[in-house]
């Protein structure tokens, strides 16, 4: 089986179905063309077929170079952070995430926080001014020494013993919550802070919430940067089968303009030889070809087929 539409053409090539209003076919520009083209022979027939076939290809050409231009466009816009993302990458560890990394910023100002209340309540037991619990303390046993007996004794024993308690307490609170502790603590919340700031900065850049879309996108940029390497010889390959096509396009474009031409005058010889036979003495036939300004794929010129009183 075949199509309507391929039936109707090939049937058209064979048989010669003539109706009341058949003869204004004739008034169709491309009805016309076809007429002249099929008068001029095989000659003109090939001039044709090479016209249509190198406009294709130039038509082609051109449309892959548009692509590629607009896939180079589109590439360089999507992966144009690659390359801040890698550098921002270099001073992160891998596997890490923002959400990973504020968990242990928060672990660690939440202990820079428990020293800095250990060093102000260690004020708390002495200020080192003489005030605090320990002046207090030696205040308020300040009059054991007036008393006597057993009692003496034995307040004498527990304030030393209270005293030597506070004393190591001050030792290892200031020991825990030295400046040498917070300093160091610090400088690692800082470090912290910063690696969190870039690992946000690359997420930011690429556009991405996970490692695992940014390891993708990562090797996607690869891929775009090899294919980008390899674009100009893509874009040079194009733009010599454009010129040839072009070339190829612009020989066969004179070719077919001067054969319709030739079959031009030969079908207005034929054709006016025939009107007195129609009894059509007094009419002239005439070709008359319009060169276009764009070619097309059956030619750049139009036809229009003239009859009109007088010779």
């Amino acid at each position: 089986t075949v199509s309507l539409g391929v039936l109707a053409q090939t049937a058209g090539e064979l048989l010669a179905l003539q109706s009341q209003f058949a003869q204004l076919a004739l008034l169709d520009g491309e009805e016309q063309l076809r007429l002249l083209d099929r008068f001029g022979g095989p000659e003109l027939l090939s001039c044709r077929q090479k016209l249509a076939d190198a406009l294709h290809r130039v038509i082609e050409a051109e449309r892959g170079l548009r692509a590629l231009t607009a896939e180079e466009k589109e590439l360089q816009e999507r992966f144009s952070n690659a390359e801040r993302v890698r550098e921002v990458l270099k001073t992160t560890e891998a596997g890490e995430s923002p959400e990973s990394l504020e968990l242990q910023l928060n672990s660690l100002e939440s202990r820079l926080r428990g020293l800095q209340d250990l060093k102000d309540r260690r004020r708390r037991l002495n200020d080192g001014e003489g005030g605090g619990l320990q002046a207090d303390l030696a205040e308020v046993l300040g009059g054991i020494e007036l008393l006597s007996g057993e009692d003496r004794e034995n307040l004498l024993e527990a304030r030393e013993q209270v005293a030597g308690g506070l004393d190591r307490l001050c030792r290892l609170l200031d020991k825990a919550a030295s400046a040498q502790a917070i300093a160091d603590l610090e400088e690692e919340t800082e470090r912290l802070e910063s690696r969190l700031g870039r690992l946000r900065k690359a997420f930011r850049l690429s556009g991405l919430s996970s490692f695992d879309q940014l390891s993708d996108w990562l090797k996607e940029a690869d891929r775009a940067s090899q294919w980008l390497a390899g674009l100009s010889d893509q874009r040079t390959k194009l733009a010599a089968g454009r010129a040839e096509g072009t070339k190829e396009l612009s020989d066969a474009v004179a070719c077919l303009r001067q054969k319709r031409r030739d079959a031009a005058g030969r079908l207005k010889t034929a054709a006016s030889a025939h009107l007195s036979g129609m009894a059509m003495e007094g009419c002239g036939f005439d070709v008359v070809l319009t060169k276009l300004d764009k070619v097309r794929a059956n030619g750049a010129e139009n036809v229009d087929f003239v009859l009109r009183r007088g010779s």
